[in-house]
């Protein structure tokens, strides 16, 4: 058996150094001096190490519990939490008067303490814009989480705004939410203005007010809405809603004022309507549920096309003057499964299907179109159309198989 202490270690091949360890061998090359090159280049040496700079080109930020001055960023750069960062009385978390800063919380925690009156958690100066606050959580304050009213081309993403005093984000035109929640804070959840752009975020539990609210020509995607103390989702004139949920809000799931859209999007158990919009506007391919009043609702001049709305406690779908209903199912509502009250005129109610509701459809008002409909097991009537609208014949085609009609406009009943 082979002693490894008496191991024979193989002699250095010509022109290179050996350096013999315990248990091993470095064999370098010969020229391969260990200090460096032996004739180096004329001229000083250069450093070779990168400054703490270019590793770390940001500025940490901690608490100062010696003199607790708050934490103010006046210079335009970079900036990320060290720590938790501890709000003092009557001070913002972290105030922010430059332009053009980045704020990454780093996954930590800015807290504040409602009960000795620390204000906002970051609180952005009016005129401040391109400010970009990321990745952590902003909660108990006694103002807002983030104060950016007076701001513009706020981003703010990966950010958790919890149980502050009054909202969780307010900000100023232009803002990009991204991948946000706000929960259980008093007043709004978002609050955001003209033109934001909010995505992939969720507003729940907010106390008093709505989920989402917004100024003219702003965008939703992919957000929920869920417990609020007022409507799921507010909106100014011109916005885009796309496949947001809202649900058991305490006012409206979703508010839309004048131009706006929404596709794709379900209203389930809200108090009030699942949508309401005052018109004009386009509502597509939308679901209402179980809401306390209408399941969709609009004042004028609205198009509900493809649309599906059941078990409300008011009519599936309410239409105003001048608007188009076509290819919506309504169904199982306490009122009727489309509705156009007196005096709303010249709107267009085709292709849809009502079935299990009070009545099938209720026209109050004159001078629409009623055609290609069907109706089916509704209570009270399945059509009910007042004087001075115009519809195509209404057929019973229940239990007579293979039917052939002349009237190609008409209504059926089965």
């Amino acid at each position: 058996m082979n002693d490894p202490r008496s191991r024979r270690f193989p002699a250095p091949r010509a022109g290179a150094i050996a350096i013999v360890a315990a248990l091993g061998v470095v064999t370098i090359p010969a020229g391969g001096a260990l200090g460096g090159d032996p004739d180096p280049p004329p001229g000083p040496i250069a450093p070779t190490m990168k400054d703490l700079d270019d590793v770390e080109p940001r500025a940490a930020l901690r608490n100062d519990f010696d003199t607790l001055t708050p934490i103010v960023i006046s210079s335009s750069g970079s900036y990320y939490l060290a720590e938790n960062i501890d709000a003092f009385f009557g001070q913002h978390g972290i105030e922010i008067t430059a332009d053009d800063v980045t704020l990454d919380l780093n996954g930590f925690r800015i807290l504040g303490n409602t009960e000795v009156g620390s204000l906002d958690g970051v609180h952005l100066t009016s005129g401040t814009k391109n400010v970009t606050i990321r990745n952590g959580t902003i909660e108990f304050f006694f103002g807002d989480g983030i104060n950016a009213l007076q701001s513009q081309n706020l981003t703010v993403e990966g950010v958790r705004l919890y149980a502050n005093g009054d909202d969780g984000l307010q900000s100023g035109e232009r803002t990009i939410v991204r991948a946000c929640a706000a929960s259980d804070n008093f007043n709004y959840g978002f609050r955001v203005g003209a033109f934001s752009v909010v995505t992939d975020s969720t507003a729940a539990d907010n106390t008093t007010w709505i989920g989402f609210s917004a100024s003219i020509g702003a965008t939703f995607r992919g957000c929920t809405a869920h417990a609020n103390g007022d409507d799921g989702f507010s909106t100014g004139s011109y916005a885009t809603v796309e496949n947001c949920v809202a649900d058991t809000n305490s006012g409206d799931g979703f508010d839309l004022a004048n131009g706006s859209s929404i596709t794709n999007c379900t209203a389930r158990q809200n108090t009030n309507d699942g949508i309401h919009s005052s018109g004009p506007g386009t509502i597509t391919g939308c679901t209402a549920r179980f809401n306390g009043d209408d399941g969709i609702s609009v004042v004028f001049t609205s198009v509900i096309s493809d649309c599906a709305s059941s078990e409300n406690s008011g009519h599936g779908i309410r239409a105003g003057s001048s608007s188009r209903v076509s290819g919506n199912t309504s169904n199982g509502n306490d009122g009727a499964g489309i509705y156009v009250p007196s005096l709303a005129s010249r709107g267009r109610i085709e292709g849809n299907t009502v079935s299990s509701n009070d009545i099938g459809i209720d026209i109050d008002g004159d001078e629409n179109i009623i055609i290609g409909n069907t109706a089916t097991n509704n209570s009270t009537a399945e059509y009910s159309i007042s004087a001075g609208n115009s519809y195509g014949g209404i057929i019973n085609v229940a239990g007579t198989g293979a039917f052939a009609t002349d009237q190609g406009w008409a209504n059926f009943i089965y």
